[in-house]
C-alpha cells in the first residue's frame, strides 16, 4: 500500500467502486455511511439491476418540455411532480431545458457513451475478479414498444448507439415470442441492447463488493455524517458519532451531497427523482429486465421474485412515499406479462440523484485541493458506478484521465 489513505464518504455503490479501483492501486480507504452497504435504505439496493449499456441520451432532449407536460397531465404516466414542490424545482427544470439545445444533447451523449464503454469494461473485470458471474449475467436489456410510431422515435436512439458502438437488435414480433415467450403477443417491435448484464440482486451485490474490500483491508465507519469543513492539510468529516480528519475526501453521497457539501460553500444543481419498486412472487418465466417504453415502467426478475420499478417524481428528499402512480401501472405490467403475480410481497422509494445535462460530477472541487466529487448519476448509478469508480481512482493516484473527465467536471457548475 502506498502511505495514503483516501476518505469516502457514501458507501454505495459509487463510493465502493472508487474504493475498489483505489484498492487496486495501492491506496488505502476509509468508508463512511449511516448505513451498511447493501442496505434498503441505500439506492443501490433497489434498482432494476440493469447495467443498460447504450443508453446515452440524456433527460433534457429535444421535445422535453411538451413531453413533460402531456406526461404531468396523465394520471397513468410514471412523472410526478407534486403542486407543492414545483416553485422549488423550478431552476432545475429551467437548466434541464437550457441543456436540451443539439450542441448539449450531443456533448451529454458523447459522454456517455465514453463512460458506457469504460464501465463495461470494469464491470466485466470485477465480475471476474470477485466471481460474481451467477449473480451479474449477461442477459441484455429488453425494451417493448406498443406501437410502430413508438419505435420509429426510437431512431435517433438507434442511430447513436450505431455511432458509438453499442449492440443491440431490433425484434419482429416473432423474434421477441422465441426470446420471451412469457410476454404477450401485442408488441410489434423490440429491442434488445445485447451488451447490457443483469444483476439478480443489486443489494447483494452491493454487499459482496463491501465484503471483497474489508477483506482486503478496507475501514469501515457506521456513522451520518452532518458537517464537513476545512482543516489544516485536510477536511475534517463530522457527524453522529463521527469526528474524522481526511487528508483526501471523495464525496459519494447520492442525492444527500449537496447537504455534506453546505459547510464548504459548494452547491451544485443537484435534483432528486424518487423512484419505486414492488415486488412480486416468482418470476413469471421472465429472462431479463424488460421495459414498456410506452408506460415506462420495468419488470425485472430477481433471486427474490419479480420486482417492478417506475416512477420518476420529483417530490425531494423529505416527502412520505406515494405509491398510488406505480401501483396504477400494476395492470399494465400484468397485461405485458400475464403469468405474474400481482399480490405485493414488498415496496420501497429511492432516490436517484440527476444533474440537468444528465452527466455526473466526477472530478476535483475547484479550490479545494484533495477533495473529489463523484455523484448525480440519475438513471445510470449502477451502469456508470464502474467507469466512475477507476476513472476516479486514476485521477486521486496519479492525476491521469483528466481529459476523459473533463466532461463530467464540477466546475461546469462553478464547483
Amino acid at each position: 500500500m502506498q502511505d495514503r489513505n483516501v476518505t469516502i464518504v457514501g458507501g454505495g455503490i459509487i463510493g465502493l467502486m472508487t474504493a475498489y479501483h483505489l484498492m487496486e492501486r495501492g491506496i488505502a480507504v476509509t468508508i463512511i455511511d449511516a448505513v451498511p452497504p447493501g442496505d434498503r435504505a441505500q439506492t443501490s439496493y433497489g434498482n432494476a439491476g440493469s447495467i443498460s449499456i447504450g443508453n446515452v441520451l440524456p433527460l433534457g432532449k429535444p421535445g422535453f418540455v411538451m413531453d413533460g407536460i402531456r406526461m404531468t397531465l396523465d394520471p397513468e404516466s410514471p412523472l410526478v411532480m407534486p403542486i407543492s414542490y414545483m416553485p422549488r424545482i423550478a431552476p432545475w427544470l429551467y437548466k434541464v431545458w437550457r441543456a436540451s439545445g443539439r450542441a448539449t444533447v450531443e456533448a451529454s451523449a458523447k459522454a456517455s457513451a465514453l463512460l458506457s464503454h469504460e464501465s463495461l469494461a470494469a464491470w466485466q473485470a470485477l465480475v471476474t475478479d470477485l466471481k460474481l458471474s451467477e449473480l451479474v449475467r449477461p442477459d441484455g436489456w429488453l425494451k417493448l414498444y406498443e406501437t410502430e410510431a413508438s419505435f420509429e422515435k426510437t431512431a435517433k436512439e438507434r442511430a447513436l448507439m450505431d455511432r458509438f458502438g453499442f449492440g443491440y437488435r431490433v425484434l419482429d414480433p416473432d423474434a421477441l415470442a422465441e426470446l420471451e415467450p412469457g410476454i404477450a403477443p401485442i408488441y410489434p417491435k423490440a429491442i434488445l441492447q445485447t451488451q447490457s448484464l443483469a444483476i439478480r440482486n443489486p443489494g447483494r451485490c452491493v454487499s459482496a463488493l463491501a465484503s471483497h474490500l474489508l477483506a482486503r483491508g478496507a475501514a469501515f465507519t457506521l456513522g451520518r455524517v452532518t458537517h464537513i469543513e476545512r482543516a489544516e492539510g485536510g477536511y475534517y468529516v463530522k457527524g453522529e458519532g463521527i469526528d474524522h480528519l481526511a487528508r483526501e475526501l471523495v464525496i459519494a453521497g447520492g442525492a444527500w451531497s449537496n447537504r455534506l457539501l453546505k459547510g464548504l460553500g459548494i452547491r451544485v444543481p443537484l435534483e432528486t427523482e424518487r423512484g419505486y419498486h414492488l415486488m412480486f412472487d416468482g418470476g413469471a418465466g421472465l429472462s431479463r429486465p424488460t421495459v414498456n417504453m410506452n408506460r415506462y415502467f420495468v419488470l425485472c426478475p430477481m433471486e427474490q421474485g419479480l420486482r417492478m420499478t417506475a416512477c420518476v417524481e420529483l417530490a425531494g428528499l423529505e416527502a412520505k412515499p406515494d405509491y398510488r402512480r406505480i401501483r396504477r401501472l400494476v395492470a399494465h405490467a400484468k397485461r405485458m406479462l400475464p403469468g405474474m403475480a400481482t399480490d405485493e410481497r414488498d415496496q420501497w422509494l429511492g432516490f436517484r440523484p440527476s444533474m440537468p445535462d444528465t452527466r455526473p460530477v466526477i472530478g476535483e472541487a475547484g479550490g479545494h485541493k484533495g477533495l473529489y466529487l463523484a455523484f448525480g448519476h440519475g438513471h445510470m448509478g449502477m451502469t456508470h458506478s464502474a467507469g466512475t469508480g477507476r476513472l476516479l481512482a486514476g485521477l486521486i493516484a496519479s492525476g491521469e484521465g483528466g481529459d476523459v473527465l473533463a466532461p463530467f467536471a464540477p466546475a461546469r457548475f462553478g464547483a
